[in-house]
């Protein structure tokens, strides 16, 4: 059960079926806000209960580490990712209802802040050329490797540069003329063919943690 106060004269008192109804009702008059479940798994039975009957929210979902940092094991790729997409969406989504869903562990751990959080545009003429994004996948732990098949990898072959971006759906595939980007489309992660002309697309940091002196001090 989940007892809220709205002031000393009004008082809810909230069981877990009726959560997720709740969070509805009030998004409709709040456009934005957040919950924090005890953990993970209520936080995915949350989101899934509100789809039901309102699929028309945006539900973002952001999950705390499942490891410590003051262990040797790193977190899952998943987690990382899930967490830097979640925060892409605060920032960019223009969706009007919104529903913030953490867990109480990741109210308490620290994130990236907001202007250290940087996406590369890859339409953006002056900010993309060879080696700007070489050195942006570089600096911010992209895995390089021989074929590009999942969310935050890249793969360089001389001028063609192919890359999944964590908060994309699909990845792409840049041909540059020495710096000037000469074509950009989309390929199948098993065939490797191009499907199509990309429009927009945005390649964002893998994790939020990211290994130079300002986050080191910070985290």
């Amino acid at each position: 059960m989940l007892e809220i106060n709205f002031n000393e004269k009004k008082k809810i008192n909230l069981y877990d079926d009726s959560i997720q109804i709740f969070l509805s009702l009030i998004s409709n008059r709040k456009n934005k806000i957040a919950f924090f479940a005890s953990n993970h798994e209520e936080a995915i039975k949350i989101k899934n209960r509100i789809k039901l009957f309102d699929p028309f929210v945006e539900i973002l979902i952001f999950p705390d580490f499942d490891c410590s940092f003051f262990s040797n094991v790193s977190p899952t790729k998943s987690i990382l990712q899930e967490r830097i997409k979640t925060l892409f969406k605060l920032l960019k989504s223009k969706k009007k209802r919104i529903i913030f869903i953490g867990t109480i562990k990741s109210l308490v751990t620290k994130t990236i802040i907001k202007e250290k959080l940087i996406f590369f545009d890859v339409f953006n003429k002056s900010q993309n050329s060879y080696i700007n994004l070489s050195n942006f996948l570089m600096k911010n732990n992209y895995e390089f490797v021989d074929t590009v098949r999942g969310k935050g990898e890249c793969c360089v072959r001389g001028q063609i540069i192919d890359i999944f971006s964590p908060v994309e759906n699909k990845p792409i595939r840049i041909l540059y003329n020495f710096e000037e980007v000469e074509s950009i489309n989309y390929f199948d992660k098993y065939d490797q063919n191009n499907t199509g002309n990309v429009n927009h697309y945005l390649i964002s940091p893998t994790s939020e943690i990211i290994f130079d002196s300002d986050s080191i001090k910070y985290f």
